[in-house]
């Protein structure tokens, strides 16, 4: 089932808009994310030391960081002008506590790409230090420059 109207506009009312420029840095590889976003319209790559992917239109980014506390693995750009929606951590976590199918979503992306290794940093020496763990959440697909 999806969401109400009334869930809706409560999400929307805690959303601020950000537009980026190409290239602008979102988040740096082992920041401690403090706000979600939300891609609107764009895309983002992801880059881990030794990997990529990109995130498209409806994908989010963010979450596991802001649930769990943790750095982002990954450094985050947006490839050409991307129209970002963004939700700062207090109202994130508020909103999760009001909104059961919404937390329930997101979970399951957030636990989708641990299972598929987003939080992990395949270069980092695994005797020196634990996993890191805190990207974002969201359904990205490989990089389609990846491919060619």
């Amino acid at each position: 089932s999806g969401l109400d109207a009334m869930c809706i506009a409560e999400i929307m009312s805690l959303l601020r808009t950000r537009i980026t420029s190409p290239g602008e840095l979102l988040v740096t590889r082992n920041e401690i994310p403090r706000t979600m976003f939300f891609i609107s319209d764009g895309r983002v790559d992801v880059e881990w030391p030794d990997r990529s992917r990109s995130l498209g239109d409806g994908d989010f980014f963010g979450a596991i960081s802001l649930l769990k506390g943790l750095p982002s693995p990954a450094t985050l750009r947006a490839r050409g002008r991307t129209h970002l929606l963004c939700i700062d951590a207090e109202d994130f976590r508020s909103l999760l506590n009001r909104d059961e199918v919404l937390r329930r979503r997101i979970l399951d992306v957030a636990e989708s790409r641990l299972d598929e290794g987003w939080m992990q940093d395949e270069t980092a020496p695994q005797s020196e230090a634990p996993p890191p763990a805190g990207i974002t959440a969201g359904e990205g697909q490989p990089d389609e420059s990846d491919k060619k």
